[in-house]
């Protein structure tokens, strides 16, 4: 449940992304819940202790940055209705707020 608005929130799951956690699980060892050791309660600090391990620099607002790419990204694939519902707004939020052009094109 998303908390600001109470309603279930059904993201999809890019191929690339399944692919590497069908790999953790294969991978995994017999009875193990999970691929990584995080909990649905402290999503900012689960996202910190993964940054660290991969070596990765740390962003401001984080998963606003993650939002905002991932719709960009979907927005060169998928059509504007189907992005703006998998980011929870209407089309013309979604566009103004979160759709940028890459710097690839």
């Amino acid at each position: 449940m998303a908390k600001k608005t109470g309603k279930q929130r059904i993201v999809p799951v890019e191929p690339k992304l399944y692919q590497i956690l069908l790999d953790a699980f294969d991978q995994a060892e017999e009875g193990q819940q999970r691929v990584a050791p995080i909990s649905k309660h402290c999503l900012c600090w689960n996202l910190q202790i993964i940054r660290e391990r991969a070596a990765l620099l740390q962003w401001k607002d984080a998963f606003k940055v993650m939002r905002n790419n991932r719709g960009t990204d979907w927005a060169q694939v998928y059509s504007r209705y189907a992005v703006s519902v998998w980011i929870r707004h209407t089309v013309q939020v979604s566009a103004r707020h979160y759709l940028q052009v890459p710097e690839e094109l």
